[in-house]
């Protein structure tokens, strides 16, 4: 995956089991998640997409991607 790529093994390690798609709402979880969401968001994803992508509303993604910057 392409965050992954950018942040190394751990971002990898909580991509590989499935936290970013799951309702985890432990700090680290959630900093991967919003990451991944700002990503996915500054390649010029719709924030309707990335919600789709990652089992989330397109208003979560937005605050999301809001708090990151």
């Amino acid at each position: 995956m392409h965050v992954a790529l950018v942040l190394g093994d751990a971002v990898e390690q909580v991509m590989g089991k499935g936290l970013l798609r799951r309702r985890c709402k432990e700090r680290d979880c959630v900093r991967a998640r919003w990451l991944a969401f700002w990503v996915a968001r500054r390649r010029g994803n719709s924030l309707s997409a990335i919600g789709r992508h990652f089992g989330y509303d397109h208003a979560t993604v937005w605050h999301a991607v809001a708090s990151m910057q």
